[in-house]
């Protein structure tokens, strides 16, 4: 059975997720059957950046790539490597938490002040009054002993009624950014079994 794929349009406005099947790949071009939408049509340019999101045996896991072309009722991208991580990490410790932070596009800088929901060494759920339109975003804690910025990749954007909801994977992280996240979710961890 062919893997389940959700294509984040992030850049779209508002945010767009296209459900499809993983039907090919080549090198490092993936392929995706999408249903055609005569009211809202595909829309893409050449070499417009998306994350891939894939529903598999493993797991859900995730990749950046570009838009190559259509192809009938498939669509193809590019992803170098053909990489796909894990994003669901279920031993990784999870801290349900209620704490402000600011959302930063990593390309244009727009900013938008947060919520963080919960948070794990693998990313986070975010809750934010209007989306950031980008695919790579950095997190900063605004709660927190030092200042830490933290790069990530949507992987959602869930429109609720009076806000959105993201969810971001953490993407390569330098040793102190993984520490300042560990030594965050530990104090939080922490707090609630206090309480």
């Amino acid at each position: 059975m062919a893997d389940q794929i959700v294509i984040l349009q992030a850049s779209a406005v508002p945010p767009r997720q296209i459900l499809g099947v993983h039907t090919g790949s080549r090198y490092d071009s993936v392929g995706i059957t999408v249903q055609l939408d005569d009211e809202a049509p595909l829309s893409l340019s050449p070499g417009q950046a998306i994350v891939l999101v894939r529903n598999g045996p493993d797991g859900r896991s995730a990749v950046r790539a570009t838009f190559l072309r259509f192809d009938q009722d498939r669509v193809w991208f590019e992803a170098p490597g053909n990489g796909w991580p894990v994003v669901d990490d279920r031993q990784a410790k999870r801290a349900i938490v209620d704490t402000a932070c600011e959302v930063v596009g990593a390309t244009l800088g727009e900013r938008v002040s947060g919520t963080i929901m919960d948070i794990s060494e693998g990313g986070a759920r975010l809750a934010v009054p209007q989306h950031v339109g980008e695919s790579r975003l950095d997190l900063r804690f605004v709660e927190s002993e030092e200042p830490v910025s933290v790069p990530a990749v949507l992987l959602a954007c869930i429109k609720e009624e009076d806000h959105s909801e993201l969810r971001v994977r953490f993407d390569r992280l330098d040793r102190k950014q993984e520490t300042s996240v560990r030594r965050y979710i530990d104090r939080w961890v922490k707090e609630r079994k206090a309480s």
